[in-house]
């Protein structure tokens, strides 16, 4: 949606365009995390395993839109708005059981309840639908990974 608000096309088949059996549906695959980009920022550079349910792509990008992660055969999996404080938009599904228990993907949907309950307050509307989700401190997150990660 982003990417066709700023002038941008979409390949309306994953499956077809790419030659995939699968498409993107329904499936845990990798993507490359492009390095000095906002979602690097959150989850780190690299290759990173996600949930995707998508049919449509990118494909041509749109203006100011910055191409933040790809998935092995070049879908664009996820992107920002150049210039905006917050503006990102992911193909894969952080909320998902099939990668919650990922760390990566866990701090990415976190920033994604933290960055919406900013906006409600600078806007002035009340966030209450949100009062009874936990969601950890990134001290917290960085605690929990550096458990499961021992040197």
């Amino acid at each position: 949606m982003m990417n066709v608000v700023t002038g941008g096309t979409l390949f309306q088949s994953v499956k077809y365009e790419f030659g995939t059996s699968e498409g993107h549906k329904k499936i845990v695959h990798k993507i490359r995390v492009l390095q000095d980009t906002m979602l690097a920022g959150i989850i780190g550079s690299g290759s990173h395993s996600v949930y995707c349910n998508h049919q449509q792509c990118t494909e041509r990008i749109g203006t100011n839109i910055k191409v933040n992660a790809r998935s092995t055969n070049g879908v664009v999996e996820a992107a920002n708005v150049t210039g905006k404080t917050f503006a990102l938009s992911v193909q894969f599904h952080p909320e998902s059981e099939a990668t919650y228990a990922s760390l990566d993907t866990y701090k990415l949907f976190t920033r994604f309840i933290n960055e919406g309950s900013k906006y409600m307050d600078r806007v002035g509307h009340p966030h209450t639908y949100m009062k009874d989700v936990v969601v950890p401190t990134e001290k917290e997150i960085n605690e929990a990974e550096d458990e499961s990660n021992p040197a």
